[in-house]
C-alpha cells in the first residue's frame, strides 16, 4: 500500500479558526451545475441530495435552489457553523424560500442514515482525504437504486514553489474500489486544476491532479 498524504480531521477543524480561502465565495461551482445538469439528464428533479464535505454549504444551497432536499455534513465543526449561518443569510434575503436544507458534523466514512435515503450525492475536493473504500461503501448503502453522484478527488498535488508531491489514491486504485461496489462508472475523467478556480482558488501556488467520478447505483 502506497504511503498517502492525509489531512486528519483535527487538522479540518484547525482550517476553519479563519476563514479558509475556498470558504470566501459563496457562488457554486461549475462542478455544482454539472451535477444538477447530470440528474436533469436522467429525470432526476426532486428528492434528498447528500454533499460530503460542504465547506461553507455554497453547493449545498445551490442544488436547494433546484428544489431538492439537501444534507451538507462535513467532519469541521467550523464549516457547519458557516452554513448555518450562510443559511440564515439566504433565507433572509429570499434567495431560498424555507429552505429543505439540513447541516451536520458527521464523517463521510460512517455516515448516520438509513439504507437507500438519498437519490443523489455529491463532493467536492473532499473524498481523498477519507478511507475511500469505507466512504465510498457507506455512499453506496445511503444512495436508492438508479441514484446518481458526482464526486471530484485529487489523486495528486504538487506544490509549485518546492515541487513537494503529496499523493492520494492513484486511478487505478479508484476503479478498483468501485469494482467492489454496486456502482455503474458513466464517466470517469482526469484532469489538472491549476488554473480552475472553482477547484483551486489559489491559483499558481500549486497543482492538482483531479479525478472526477460520474457514477450510478446499480
Amino acid at each position: 500500500m502506497p504511503q498517502r498524504s492525509y489531512i486528519s480531521p483535527k487538522q479540518w477543524k484547525k482550517y476553519y479558526k479563519e476563514l479558509p480561502h475556498w470558504a470566501v465565495s459563496l457562488e457554486p461551482s461549475k462542478l455544482a451545475f454539472s451535477f444538477i445538469k447530470f440528474l436533469k439528464k436522467h429525470r432526476i428533479t426532486k428528492g434528498k441530495i447528500l454533499e460530503v464535505g460542504c465547506g461553507n454549504g455554497r453547493d449545498s444551497f445551490f442544488f436547494a435552489c433546484h428544489r431538492f432536499d439537501v444534507i451538507g455534513i462535513d467532519i469541521a465543526p467550523g464549516a457547519i457553523a458557516l452554513c448555518k449561518k450562510n443559511k440564515t443569510a439566504f433565507t433572509k434575503k429570499r434567495i431560498i424560500k424555507k429552505p429543505q436544507i439540513k447541516f451536520s458534523v458527521t464523517k463521510a466514512e460512517k455516515l448516520p442514515f438509513k439504507e437507500k435515503s438519498f437519490i443523489g450525492a455529491y463532493s467536492i475536493g473532499v473524498l481523498h482525504n477519507t478511507n475511500l473504500e469505507k466512504s465510498l461503501r457507506e455512499l453506496a448503502r445511503v444512495i436508492k437504486n438508479n441514484g446518481l453522484i458526482v464526486i471530484h478527488l485529487y489523486e495528486k498535488t504538487i506544490f509549485l514553489p518546492t515541487k513537494k508531491v503529496e499523493k492520494y489514491y492513484s486511478s487505478r486504485e479508484i476503479k478498483n474500489i468501485l469494482t467492489k461496489l454496486p456502482f455503474h462508472i458513466l464517466k470517469f475523467e482526469s484532469k489538472i486544476t491549476r488554473k480552475k478556480l472553482d477547484y483551486d482558488e489559489e491559483a499558481g501556488r500549486h497543482k492538482h491532479f483531479a479525478i472526477i467520478l460520474y457514477l450510478k447505483k446499480a
